[in-house]
């Protein structure tokens, strides 16, 4: 017979799924209606179940602020996206992630290495006061930059405050001078140990030393530690003399006119060298054989040579009297006269050199010339007083 509890009039036997129907409260969630046959609610909830298990059937809601740019980048384009996706998502950031910590940490370890470099021990020189102040030596980096900055603020203030251009100095030097009235010290415009020429009046400057005195009230200036260059007072003496440079000053060649070393002109006398104090040079000059030009010793009104002519005497025999012909010497020129003393005396008759000995010879030399008086040995000069302020 029928069933009688089937909706759809099943046969005898065991009931269908599809012939119960479901008499509960709809379940939207699950697309269950009142109804529905046994078997849909069964499909339902079976598939339902099995969406929870894969994810596919869980739609997170996640607002779109909380996604960070890792995770929208790996996100699908359209939206419903599915639990199962998202946490595929999110396992692939944490991959990215993971990987970009490793990097991380590889770059923290080269920051550290160079963090610990810089704040390694500086070397602060030993001075007093101390070249940096509020620092010592293991101070870190960010400390002793800052004490770097404070003493390089403090330089430049300095320097602003205190210091001028070098473009400036000439011009504040030129008006200080300008400004100083007679009055004044006069060793203010002189640098120390400095030599210069002074034109003027020493009379009411200098006292019988050479010192400088204070003439102030005479209108003339303070001369005090200034000095006349005379050998007093610990100057030099420059009395008659010029100023002429060291040849030790820099290794720079020399012109061969001064060159202390210079073989030019062959055969001449070296260049003078010259170091401090070193004092050379005379008014008069005496010359020597080599220095003098080629020359002879002629007559120059006949342009013959002069000759001395030494005779010791000599004898003439004239029968049993021989005439003795006594000079002791005399000159001879080409043309020119002599006289001599002649005496008559019994000998026996021979020519010859009177006396006997060695060197009864007849002699002829050349006259000598020229008086051997030192020349001039002067440069055209100006005469002037040298002064040196001595601190």
């Amino acid at each position: 017979m029928a069933c009688s509890n089937c909706f759809n009039g099943c046969a005898d036997g065991p009931l269908s799924d599809q012939c119960v129907k479901y008499t509960g409260i709809p379940i939207s969630a699950l697309g269950i209606a009142t109804g529905d046959t046994l078997l849909h609610v069964e499909n339902q909830i079976i598939s339902k179940v099995q969406e929870l298990m894969d994810g596919s059937g869980i739609i997170p809601e996640i607002d779109p602020n909380d996604v960070c740019e890792v995770v929208q980048e790996l996100m699908p384009c359209c939206p419903p996206h599915d639990l199962n996706t998202i946490l595929t998502v999110f396992l692939k950031s944490i991959c990215i992630l993971n990987d970009k910590n490793e990097a991380l940490k590889d770059r923290i370890i080269i920051v550290e290495t160079a963090i610990n470099a810089l704040n390694a021990d500086y070397i602060l020189p030993a001075s007093t006061p101390p070249c940096l102040t509020g620092v010592t030596a293991t101070s870190d980096t960010h400390a002793v930059l800052q004490a770097v900055i404070n003493k390089l603020c403090t330089l430049s203030l300095t320097v602003t405050t205190e210091y001028v251009r070098l473009d400036q100095v000439e011009g504040i030097v030129n008006d200080v001078i300008e400004a100083l009235p007679v009055t004044t010290l006069i060793n203010a415009k002189m640098v120390p140990f400095s030599i210069l020429p002074f034109y003027g009046e020493t009379t009411g400057i200098f006292d019988g030393t050479g010192a400088g005195m204070d003439a102030s009230l005479a209108g003339k200036g303070n001369w005090t530690r200034i000095f006349l260059c005379n050998g007093e007072n610990g100057t030099p003496d420059l009395r008659g003399r010029t100023l002429v440079g060291t040849t030790k000053a820099g290794n720079v060649p020399m012109d061969y006119e001064v060159d202390p070393n210079s073989t030019v002109p062959v055969g001449a006398q070296k260049n003078p060298e010259y170091f401090i104090n070193t004092r050379i040079g005379s008014n008069r000059a005496g010359l020597e054989l080599i220095n003098m030009p080629s020359h002879n010793h002629n007559d120059p009104a006949t342009n013959s040579a002069i000759i001395k002519i030494t005779d010791p005497g000599h004898i003439h025999p004239l029968g049993q009297e021989v005439m003795i012909v006594v000079p002791s010497s005399f000159h001879l020129q080409q043309g020119g006269d002599f006289s001599f003393n002649a005496i008559r005396e019994t000998l026996s008759g021979q020519t010859g050199l009177k006396g006997t000995g060695t060197g009864q010879n007849v002699y002829a030399e050349t006259v000598n010339a020229g008086g051997g008086i030192p020349h001039a040995n002067n440069q055209p000069a100006h005469g002037m007083n040298f002064i040196i302020y001595i601190p």
